[in-house]
């Protein structure tokens, strides 16, 4: 006997010749994606209504089911680390800072043997005992300027590094999740069309045994059909393994949410690329690098003014690399006394109501100019970062647009294949009832029109796996794309 090419492309057999296109067919169609629970074949083997094509899930259900990452540990990990940031920006932003400092100190004096001749009247005796001193800086920041500006820079920097972490975790896991959750959509269905497959290969047997006990079949045509239903059933075995896989995927993802109803429908999304914008920070970094560098080149002046308060002493500093004000309270006062220091007769010891000191300092060494050329050497290196991360982005955004076309392309055939399979289907119906073709051929007709329908179901996967690409690269979470 010889077969006939249908409008799918396929080969359609005489029914003793159906285990040998079930067995390929059922590798074709045990596609590692799918979801619903299995059901029943028809009573004449056939899939006839019993996978129909995957409709498409709301946005509130996939909403619901992606808010579930929230509590996944990825999620918890990256928001920590983003909190962390921020609250170390929020403390260089302070508007103050405040340094206290307490010390205890003890003189032990010991007298020559010659007794020395009694002090004279007025003069003070060295200090016996313990004594202490204190310190209470305020240091106020009204704005950041030279390297508190810097280091403002750094910490938004990675403020902005652990925003972006936050996002292409999210990112990375919505879309591992709608993906897992398409897959387990399809295995179900693909699990039941297995049920299906082999309800038709032991109906083929049981056809080529009959055929064989009236010599109408060889030996070799029995033990092809036999192996036909052991290939199916090793089917059905696989689809229950990826079935059980996917759900497993599923409940590690999200625990124990429902399920999608259908597959979810987004668009591409187009967004800066992560790597070009990590490039054009470490270039900040490189200039704030560069502009620190040559900070330490310049001279710094310092200026401050010290009130005398009898025992205690009040001052008010400022410097130049950062013109941060600090105000210093201490006990006892840095004037030592009312003379200012040594021991005189206390009438005499003149008063000093106040200092003022003003200084310039700068330090000038050959680490100092090598690490301005490393700098920006670094600022170099930076730049043609920026350069290979732009070039780098427009090529994958080129690869997501090619991988998206020939997705559609594929969608687009898989409409055309299922069509065709569906026309065939009905056309050897017809034949069935017109009593020109056996009812076993129509079962196998059904069943070349589910698989069409459930290659349709994987092309759809193809496209929203090329969709969510987009997502997962542009650290773009697919819940904001929802309305």
């Amino acid at each position: 006997m010889t077969g006939r090419t249908s409008a799918t492309g396929r080969t359609a057999l005489r029914p003793w010749r159906l285990g040998t296109v079930l067995a390929a067919a059922l590798i074709a169609t045990a596609a590692p994606y799918a979801v619903a629970q299995p059901e029943s074949p028809a009573a004449d083997g056939s899939l006839r209504d019993t996978a129909p094509e995957a409709s498409f899930a709301s946005d509130r259900s996939v909403r619901a089911f992606l808010d579930a990452l929230d509590g996944h540990p990825g999620v918890r990990a990256a928001r920590a680390g983003r909190t962390a940031a921020e609250r170390e920006l929020d403390g260089l932003r302070s508007p103050f800072a405040v340094d206290a400092s307490v010390g205890f100190s003890r003189v032990d004096a010991r007298r020559p043997e010659e007794p020395l001749p009694p002090p004279l009247d007025g003069l003070q005796e060295p200090p016996d005992g313990w004594s202490h001193q204190g310190q209470l800086d305020l240091r106020v920041r009204p704005f950041l300027v030279g390297d508190l500006a810097d280091a403002e820079a750094q910490l938004h920097v990675s403020v902005l590094r652990a925003e972006r972490s936050v996002r292409e975790t999210r990112a990375s896991l919505e879309a591992a999740a709608l993906q897992a959750a398409t897959s387990l959509h399809l295995a179900e269905r693909g699990l039941r069309l297995a049920d299906a497959g082999v309800a038709l290969a032991e109906r083929a047997r049981d056809a080529t045994r009959t055929r064989h006990e009236l010599g109408a079949a060889t030996d070799a045509e029995l033990r092809r059909a036999e192996a036909a239903v052991t290939r199916a059933e090793d089917g059905r075995r696989s689809a229950v393994a990826r079935l059980r896989s996917s759900e497993r995927t599923v409940r590690d993802l999200v625990g124990d949410v429902p399920p999608l109803s259908g597959l979810p429908d987004l668009d591409p999304v187009d967004a800066p690329d992560p790597n070009l914008l990590q490039a054009e920070e470490d270039r900040r970094l490189a200039e704030i690098g560069v502009a620190s560098a040559e900070r330490a080149l310049y001279p710094v002046a310092q200026a401050a003014y010290a009130w005398n308060l009898g025992d205690d002493s009040l001052s008010v500093s400022l410097e130049s690399r950062t013109l941060q004000p600090t105000v210093s309270y201490q006990t006892p006062g840095s004037f030592g006394g009312a003379a200012g220091g040594g021991i005189l007769p206390d009438a005499n010891a003149p008063r000093i109501d106040g200092s003022f000191t003003i200084g310039v300092s700068m330090t000038l060494s050959p680490e100092s100019f090598y690490a301005l050329d490393g700098a920006r050497a670094r600022l170099a290196a930076a730049d043609a970062g920026v350069q290979a991360a732009r070039t780098d982005a427009e090529r994958a955004r080129a690869e997501r647009d090619d991988a998206l076309r020939a997705a559609r392309a594929e969608l687009e055939l898989a409409r055309l294949d299922l069509d065709l399979a569906e026309a065939d289907a009905r056309d050897t119906e017809r034949r069935v009832e017109a009593g020109l073709s056996v009812p076993l051929e129509s079962a196998e007709r059904a069943l070349a029109a589910s698989e069409a329908r459930l290659a349709l179901d994987s092309a759809r996967l193809t496209l929203l796996s090329a969709v969510l690409r987009s997502y997962r690269e542009l650290a773009v979470p697919p819940s904001e794309a929802l309305p």
